[in-house]
C-alpha cells in the first residue's frame, strides 16, 4: 500500500527536546523508519554543512533560519526544506524516500 506521507518530506514532531536550545533534525527511512546515518545536509551556496550521526540525528543550528537544507544521501532522493518550517529545540523528523532503481539499466545501452 503507498502512502501519501511516503512521498512527502516531513514527518510530524517526535515531541522529543533537544540539549541547550540547539536544533536536531532526526533522519528516518520512509520505508522501515529507521534513522540514516551519513544524510550530508547543506545550504544552497554550500558554505554550511552538517553530516548525520548514527542515531540519524544533526544539528542544524548553524543554518540561518530563512535558509533552505538540502538533504543528500547515495541511496535516497534529494529533499529540501525551509529552516523555518523547523521548531526551536524539538527533533523533527525528516522521511528520505530511496532511489528508484527499477528503470536503471545494466548492461550495454541499445
Amino acid at each position: 500500500m503507498k502512502y501519501s506521507v511516503k512521498h512527502t518530506l516531513l514527518i510530524l514532531l517526535l515531541l522529543v527536546s533537544s540539549v541547550l536550545s540547539a536544533q536536531n533534525i532526526k533522519i528516518l527511512d520512509t520505508n522501515t523508519n529507521l534513522p540514516i546515518v551519513g544524510v550530508a545536509l547543506y545550504n544552497k551556496a554550500q558554505t554550511k554543512t552538517a553530516i548525520s550521526n548514527l542515531d540519524g540525528i544533526v544539528s542544524i543550528t548553524n543554518f540561518n533560519a530563512k535558509e533552505t537544507i538540502y538533504f543528500q544521501h547515495i541511496a535516497y532522493q534529494l529533499k529540501s526544506l525551509k529552516k523555518t518550517l523547523l521548531a526551536i529545540g524539538i527533533i523533527i523528523g525528516v522521511c528520505l524516500d530511496h532511489l528508484d532503481t527499477s528503470r536503471w539499466s545494466v548492461g550495454p545501452s541499445a
